[in-house]
């Protein structure tokens, strides 16, 4: 997980390494702002795919979310 914020005046990317959600809350992760970033994807992306992701939470739950792939 990565956000993006401006420092000094240009915008900079950081890793997230912890992503609190409230209780029944929801995080909006989109461009220019919190954002998944997949490193060595196995296959080619292109836009309108769709990709199977599994998310780990701190308690070890598993949540798989299919998400598409968007055009920048």
């Amino acid at each position: 997980m990565h956000e993006m914020a401006t420092v000094d005046g240009m915008m900079a990317m950081s890793q997230i390494t912890n992503l609190a959600i409230p209780a029944n809350g929801q995080v909006r992760f989109a461009p220019g702002g919190l954002h998944l970033m997949l490193n060595g994807p196995r296959q080619r992306l292109t836009a309108g795919r769709v990709v199977n992701m599994t998310l780990v939470f701190d308690s070890s739950v598993k949540q798989t979310v299919s998400v598409s792939v968007a055009a920048r």
